[in-house]
């Protein structure tokens, strides 16, 4: 990509063809029309360029379909602002007021047309939003690239059913070739197999597949990083809140879609898992492809399942991590770094029914969760083909920001105390709540606040 810094038409003809080119590429069926007044690219909401869209030839705009197109024509826009630093005040001088495509072609308005253009949406009554909030099925004409997203999902979802079911399958087969063939499979699942807790079976050409750029593109999910991390140390993330799947976790650190090993070369992460993730036959060994096990650094989704149940879109995070303190000893151990990472996004994939704490149906899930490991959370979705319920997540903007390490000292199991582990437990509580605070404005959180609680707090 070709500029000149310093001139000034180049520069900005360059950002308007940029922006042209991504909305004329992504409306298959529909051509964009926006008005963006904010000169500061953090304060442009979901909610105000919502407003802008109208009606074009009779057809209107997918809901789902314009949430995701806005967070791409918005990251693109912070995309260009690093790159080119030095030139940005020109640039964001000149976006909100040429962000403007024509009713009739689709080209950039001029500055002249576009006030005109503007009064005449202002006095339009906003009838679009009503009907975004009211569709009920996908569109017929939905663009090929959505469906493949949602097909990524779609298998996410099912691979561990579809294992469970082919393993049934083997069972009751009376090919004795194949049932005492999946026999001995289990024997040494069970008995033998000792990959799942050595770090797994590192196959990075299945993390970089394009299939989980799909995968990404569907929210869409995007990874922050907020500074350097040495490759010569070893770190404990900890990635909050748990939502109910933890999608974003997943997608950022267990592939390459977002870039992981660009933005933090050299660090050998694992994101680990529940055991009994593993323990169900060939989807153990397909979660150990993607490097889920032990590592030289580790994630930890610390929430546990425990928060899966105060997992819903709400300005109100509560975690999971009063008591939750195994991971500073375990810091403490290895010489490890503690890392926060926090996921804007993550809690907004899922409505989930009202639940609160003391309440019947509260207590009932905390008693499954008790005698079978796993919390059942009654939540809703949207379905492949509509948008009123299902288990797919909903299309939510997902922005991980990993934050600053905290140094820890390497000791001996003896030298460990409770004074040293709480000391260390604060200075992560305290990282967490300033990473989140430095960025919940950028995602329409800005009155957001973060509230820790006990495990055992039902």
């Amino acid at each position: 990509m070709n500029v000149i810094v310093g001139n000034n038409h180049s520069v900005l003809s360059l950002f308007n063809q940029l922006v042209y080119n991504l909305i004329k590429d992504r409306a298959n069926s529909y051509k964009l029309i926006s008005v963006l007044n904010e000169t500061n690219i953090d304060k442009i909401k979901w909610k105000d360029f919502q407003h802008c869209v109208t009606f074009i030839d009779g057809k209107d705009v997918d809901k789902d379909c314009l949430y995701n197109d806005f967070n791409h024509i918005k990251s693109k826009f912070v995309e260009l602002k690093n790159k080119f630093d030095g030139i940005y005040k020109q640039v964001q001088g000149f976006i909100p007021s040429n962000l403007i495509l024509s009713k009739q072609d689709g080209t950039m308005l001029s500055n002249e047309n576009n006030v005109k253009f503007r009064e005449k949406v202002a006095i339009q009554p906003m009838t679009t939003q009503s009907s975004l909030t009211s569709r009920t099925f996908a569109p017929l004409n939905t663009p090929l690239y959505r469906r493949r997203q949602t097909l990524t999902i779609l298998v996410f979802w099912i691979l561990p059913w579809f294992c469970l079911y082919v393993s049934l399958l083997l069972l009751r087969s009376n090919n004795w070739y194949l049932f005492f063939g999946f026999i001995a499979y289990l024997t040494w699942m069970v008995f033998f197999r000792k990959y799942p807790r050595q770090g797994g079976l590192k196959q990075q050409w299945l993390r970089r597949l394009v299939w989980w750029k799909w995968f990404a593109d569907y929210f869409p999910i995007q990874l922050h990083r907020t500074c350097d991390l040495p490759a010569d140390r070893s770190y404990i993330f900890g990635y909050h809140p748990h939502g109910i799947i933890s999608l974003g976790a997943f997608c950022n650190f267990a592939t390459e879609a977002t870039g992981f090993e660009e933005k933090f070369p050299g660090i050998n992460l694992r994101l680990l898992t529940l055991k009994s993730n593993f323990r169900i036959p060939f989807f153990g060994f397909y979660l150990s492809l993607l490097e889920k096990g032990n590592g030289n650094s580790l994630m930890l989704v610390l929430g546990g399942v425990k928060e899966v149940l105060d997992a819903r879109p709400s300005c109100d995070y509560i975690l999971t991590l009063k008591n939750r303190k195994g991971f500073v000893k375990i810091g403490l151990v290895h010489g490890a770094s503690l890392v926060p990472v926090f996921s804007f996004g993550e809690n907004d994939l899922y409505e989930q029914l009202a639940n609160p704490r003391g309440s019947k149906l509260r207590q009932f899930q905390v008693m499954l969760q008790k005698k079978t490991g796993y919390t059942i959370p009654f939540f809703r979705g949207r379905g492949v083909f509509q948008y009123a319920f299902g288990f797919l997540p909903n299309r939510r903007a997902i922005n991980t920001y990993v934050g600053e390490p905290i140094e820890l000292p390497k000791l001996s199991r003896e030298e460990i105390t409770n004074e040293i582990i709480d000391k260390y437990h604060t200075q992560y509580m305290d990282a967490l709540m300033r990473l989140f605070d430095a960025h919940k404005a950028k995602h329409d959180n800005k009155d957001a606040t973060i509230k820790y609680v006990n495990a055992d707090d039902y």
